[in-house]
């Protein structure tokens, strides 16, 4: 179809149909991509559209998961790494940082004295200042620097080692990604604010924090 002849009631239709078929998370974050795609080609590209096509489609509710949190023992074994990957699984324990991001860590981006990193390379694209734990600072210093990565190591490269790392230790169904679940949880019980926890984590919404404000034990 041409951009001209696509209406809402189009959209509508498709993202009935996908609900079928798709989360609803799933759903929103494809419909946000268009929405962006028509309003760049109107403001940007001078398409003729009257308006974005998007704008009268109802879009699903995200659904609300909670938090499951990580088992005292398996914690335990996680605060004693005696490998290089269990080095970095304790980093994203204690930062809250992705894989990607500590996959892409460099030396220059870690200030040691001021117990800080420097995020440059995050999913939205914002970059961040994550404050560093005792803990944390130990799993860097107990690494070797690569081609001027703290971790040395790529974000695939980690996750093939996790792999291996937590079948090694029976962490069933445990994602390498929990960590940083786990990470945002603990701040809270911290007690640090929504605000706070945002300008660590990254993220942009509030209503993201929420389930881990109330995430299950």
């Amino acid at each position: 179809m041409q951009l001209n002849q696509i209406n809402g009631s189009d959209f509508q239709v498709w993202i009935n149909q996908r609900l079928n078929t798709h989360r609803p998370s799933s759903t929103i974050r494809v419909a946000g991509m268009i929405t962006r795609v028509f309003n760049t080609a109107i403001k940007f590209w001078g398409y003729p559209l009257v308006e974005n096509p998007m704008a009268r489609v109802v879009i699903p509710r995200a659904e609300i998961t909670s938090i499951k949190r990580i088992p005292s023992e398996i914690i335990a074994t996680l605060n004693r790494p005696q490998t290089k990957i269990g080095q970095i699984a304790l980093f994203a324990l204690e930062t809250g940082m992705r894989r990607s991001e500590i996959a892409s860590l460099k030396i220059q981006d870690v200030n040691l004295d001021a117990a800080l990193a420097h995020v440059t390379h995050s999913k939205n694209g914002f970059a961040r200042y994550v404050p560093m734990s005792r803990k944390a600072i130990a799993a860097i210093n107990s690494s070797s620097v690569s081609d001027g990565l703290v971790f040395g190591m790529s974000s695939n490269a980690i996750r093939l080692a996790w792999d291996r790392y937590k079948n090694h230790h029976n962490f069933e169904n445990l994602r390498f990604h929990d960590l940083r679940h786990e990470a945002i949880s603990q701040m809270f019980e911290k007690g640090l604010t929504v605000a706070e926890v945002s300008m660590i984590s990254g993220h942009r919404t509030v209503s993201q924090l929420f389930r881990y404000a109330h995430a299950d034990v």
